[in-house]
């Protein structure tokens, strides 16, 4: 197989092979996988007429990540093993939603280990919970976005433009510089990968909205379309002095995709972070993405 890295040609090649497949990951949404085989070196994809491979490293491990209908499981594992005897590593597939898994052990009966990856599950939330927070398991986010609306009763929501793209730069150092005050890990992959969704936000057709309190910025996400009714929250950073913003911002959002007609918002993983698992999970997904790893 011939591996390259994305163009922005390739856009919609693989939106009609995701569509074709069902899958709802972030990892599946094209804008994901181009900024990564911008900032990634061994990011690579091989494309087909019906389905795509990406061939990634990652702890210095090789691993595959296939874009393809379930019945196309056995052409996809006859291509990684043979491009895995070629370049001569073990054949490591990840990411993958559990009905191609699924596929594959009905295909390949006890001939890989496939398993859970656990820490890399996809977090998904109904948009009406989100604009609407009725209910007990909604009583966290509503006392934030309470609380804010009464502290900062000048706020507005704006969608992100040209115009002010600048703006979530200044969140985005802001956000940074209170990590470093408070001594926080901060991830070289996920600030490349956002610095360089700001950059090419318009080349890529990415959406955004930016959370302002008169005229100063206190929040921003920047987001993308799976499909028509489920947006992917691909990068959302928030100046933590003003209190409940990231809620508030959220709450917003929801509100003005509920009038889009989008049912779904998929805010990815936990990127390693126990913090951010737990904000997460007090947010209430409606359900998870499980993400599989398929080894031979």
């Amino acid at each position: 197989m011939k591996f390259r890295h994305l163009t922005l040609d390739d856009r919609e090649a693989i939106a009609r092979i995701v569509s074709a497949s069902g899958y709802e990951g972030e990892d599946y949404v094209f804008s994901c996988m181009f900024l990564l085989s911008e900032v990634e070196e061994h990011y690579v994809m091989t494309l087909y007429d019906h389905l795509a491979i990406v061939k990634f490293k990652f702890e210095n491990c090789t691993q595959y990540l296939p874009i393809c209908r379930p019945e196309d499981a056995c052409q996809v594992i006859s291509l990684i093993r043979e491009d895995c005897q070629e370049s001569g590593h073990p054949l490591m597939i990840t990411y993958i939603e559990e009905r191609l898994a699924q596929a594959i052990e009905k295909a390949y009966p006890q001939q890989f280990t496939i398993r859970p990856m656990g820490r890399y599950d996809d977090y998904i939330y109904a948009i009406k919970d989100m604009a609407e927070m009725y209910g007990t398991s909604n009583r966290f986010k509503r006392q934030w976005v309470n609380r804010f609306e009464k502290t900062y009763s000048d706020y507005r929501l704006d969608s992100v433009t040209t115009e002010n793209l600048h703006l979530c730069s200044t969140v985005l150092d802001r956000w940074i510089e209170m990590k470093k005050q408070h001594a926080r890990f901060l991830d070289d992959l996920d600030l490349n990968l956002c610095r360089k969704a700001i950059e090419q936000f318009s080349t890529l057709q990415l959406s955004g909205k930016l959370l302002m309190v008169g005229n100063e910025p206190v929040s921003f996400m920047i987001y993308d379309y799976i499909r028509p009714n489920m947006v992917v929250g691909l990068f959302e950073k928030t100046d933590y002095t003003f209190l409940g913003a990231a809620r508030m911002l959220e709450h917003s959002c929801a509100i003005e995709w509920a009038k889009e007609g989008v049912e779904w918002f998929n805010y990815g993983d936990d990127n390693f972070s126990e913090a951010l698992k737990q904000t997460k999970k007090n947010l209430h997904p409606s359900r998870m993405i499980v993400k599989f790893e398929v080894v031979e």
